[in-house]
C-alpha cells in the first residue's frame, strides 16, 4: 500500500505537500522514526549509494543530451538538485522555459528564477517552501566548493 501510495500522482501528496491518504504522513511519526532507524543500517546504505550513483549517471547523460551549455560541476550539481525538487521532466521543462541565454552563469540565474516561480505558484510567494528553493539554488550556483571548469 505503501508503494502504491507514493507511485500515485504527484507521490501520493496534494498541491499543498500534504498526504492523500493519512496511512502514509511520512513527514510524521511513526514514519519518521521508521526512517530514521532504517538509514542506520549499512546494507539499505550500500543500497541507496549504488542506486544513487546509477541515477545520478543517467541524469549526467540526459542533461548532456538537452542543456549543453552547462558544462562546469557547478552547471551539473545544479542541474542535478533542480531535478531531485522538480522531477526529471521537471527540470527539462524549466531548462527549455529560460533557454538558450548566452552564458553559464546567466543560465543558472534564469534557471533559479524559473525553478523559484513555479515552487511560489504552487505554494505560495514568501511559503517555507519558496523561501528554500531560492536559498538552495543560489548556494549551487554561488558556493566557492563547486569548480566551474568543464566537468569531467
Amino acid at each position: 500500500a505503501l508503494l502504491t501510495h507514493t507511485a500515485s500522482k504527484h507521490g501520493g501528496v496534494d498541491k499543498f505537500g500534504r498526504t492523500t491518504d493519512p496511512r502514509f504522513d511520512l513527514i510524521a511519526m511513526p514514519w519518521t522514526a521508521k526512517f530514521s532507524a532504517a538509514a542506520l543500517d549499512p546494507a539499505l546504505q550500500r543500497i541507496q549509494v549504488s542506486c544513487a550513483m546509477e541515477a545520478f549517471a543517467r541524469s549526467i547523460a540526459a542533461l548532456k543530451r538537452y542543456a549543453a551549455p552547462l558544462h562546469s560541476e557547478r552547471g551539473m550539481a545544479f542541474m542535478l538538485d533542480l531535478s531531485n525538487q522538480h522531477g526529471e521532466t521537471g527540470a527539462r521543462y524549466i531548462y527549455e522555459t529560460v533557454a538558450p541565454v548566452a552564458d553559464e552563469a546567466a543560465l543558472l540565474l534564469a534557471l533559479e528564477n524559473e525553478s523559484v516561480r513555479r515552487v511560489e505558484h504552487q505554494f505560495g510567494a514568501g511559503s517555507n517552501e519558496a523561501v528554500a528553493t531560492r536559498v538552495r539554488r543560489s548556494a549551487f550556483r554561488t558556493s566557492k566548493l563547486l569548480g566551474d571548469g568543464a566537468f569531467t
